[in-house]
C-alpha cells in the first residue's frame, strides 16, 4: 500500500488532517481518510476487525512511502502507531543515483521524482506538476497560503485532488525504483527506511534535505 499524509505543519505538535491511500490491487483508485473530522479514523475497525493502525504496523503489508519522518512522528505520538516495513521512496532514488556512482548530498522532492519517471507519460507529469503548484499555492505560507487550509470543511476541491494525486503514482515510482536496484541496494534502503520509521523516538528533529548515508 502506497500511504501519504497532510496536516497543520505536520509533525508531533502538527494536526495530522488527512491520510491517502492507494492499495496494489486497485492502484488506480485513491482513497481519501479525512482524520481531522473522523478523530478515531486510524483506529476504526472493519466488522473482521482490521483498522488503519494494524495495517499500518502489520509487518507483512510493505508500505511505499515517500519521506515518513514526520508522518511516522505525528502518527506515534497523536494516535500511538508504529509503522513498520516501510519502502521510502526518497531514499530509493537516491540509492538509485548512488548506485550508478553518483554523488549525492541532497534527497529529491516528490514533485522532482515525478518528473523524471520514465514510466510516466508527458500529459501525467505535466497534470501532476500542476496539482503540485495549485495546492501549494493555499497550503504554502512562502506562496501566500496557509496550513490551516487543511482544517477548512468542506475541503476546496484543489486540496482534495492535490492530496489524493500525492498518493496516485507513489506504485509506478516503487516499480520503477526497485527494477533498477540490485538486492544490496535494496536492502540498504529498506534498512534506512527503517531508521526514518523511528523518527518518533526521542527529541524531535526537524527533517533534513541532506542525503543520508544508509
Amino acid at each position: 500500500m502506497a500511504v501519504d499524509f497532510e496536516g497543520v505543519e505536520l509533525h508531533r505538535e502538527g494536526k495530522l488532517c488527512l491520510v491517502q491511500m492507494t492499495l496494489s490491487d486497485r492502484p488506480n483508485l485513491v482513497y481519501v481518510l479525512d482524520v481531522f473530522v473522523l478523530h478515531n479514523a486510524l483506529l476504526m475497525q472493519t466488522p473482521r476487525g482490521t483498522s488503519m493502525k494494524d495495517m499500518l504496523e502489520n509487518d507483512q503489508v510493505l508500505k511505499v512511502w515517500f519521506d515518513p519522518r514526520n508522518d511516522v512522528d505525528a502518527l506515534f505520538h497523536q494516535f500511538g502507531i508504529q509503522p513498520s516495513n516501510i519502502f521510502d521512496l526518497q531514499l530509493a532514488e537516491v540509492a538509485g543515483r548512488r548506485s550508478k556512482g553518483l554523488t549525492v548530498k541532497y534527497v529529491q522532492s516528490l514533485q522532482k521524482c515525478l518528473s523524471a519517471c520514465d514510466r510516466l507519460e508527458q500529459h501525467q507529469k505535466s497534470f501532476a506538476e500542476r496539482i503540485n503548484l495549485s495546492g501549494k499555492e493555499l497550503f504554502e505560507p512562502s506562496m501566500g497560503g496557509a496550513y490551516s487550509i487543511f482544517t477548512i470543511r468542506p475541503l476546496r476541491d484543489q486540496i482534495l485532488i492535490y492530496a489524493a494525486h500525492d498518493s496516485r503514482y507513489m506504485q509506478v515510482l516503487y516499480e520503477s525504483y526497485i527494477q533498477n536496484l540490485d538486492s544490496e541496494w535494496f536492502q540498504r534502503v529498506m534498512l534506512g527506511s527503517s531508521e526514518r520509521a523511528n523518527w518518533w523516538y526521542g527529541a524531535y528533529v526537524r527533517p533534513s534535505s541532506d542525503a543520508p548515508d544508509f
